[in-house]
């Protein structure tokens, strides 16, 4: 996969300020490429909670057209979303 058709460069980092995000980018195209050394653990988790979106979001669709109780289904979903993401976040921040 190629992915190094353009260059991002983070606005904060142009005028000297470094944040917790910085790099991100950066992280998400090394796990892409398969380099996972010296990859923030944050980074790590987040790109897996991306991930299993684009398995989770068609799945739950699938079983949503099916079932009769797509409430309950739709919460846990969206609770488990919710966890995951700011789970992956948290890590992201204390890291």
């Amino acid at each position: 996969m190629k992915t190094e058709i353009i260059s991002i460069k983070c606005p904060y980092a142009e005028i000297g300020i470094k944040c917790r995000t910085c790099g991100l980018t950066s992280s998400f195209k090394k796990i892409i490429n398969g380099d996972l050394y010296n990859i923030n653990f944050g980074h790590l988790l987040l790109f897996g909670a991306f991930v299993s979106q684009l398995i989770i979001r068609p799945l739950m669709s699938f079983i949503l057209v099916f079932l009769s109780d797509f409430k309950r289904i739709r919460n846990i979903d969206i609770s488990f979303s919710i966890i995951l993401f700011g789970y992956a976040y948290i890590q992201l921040i204390l890291h």
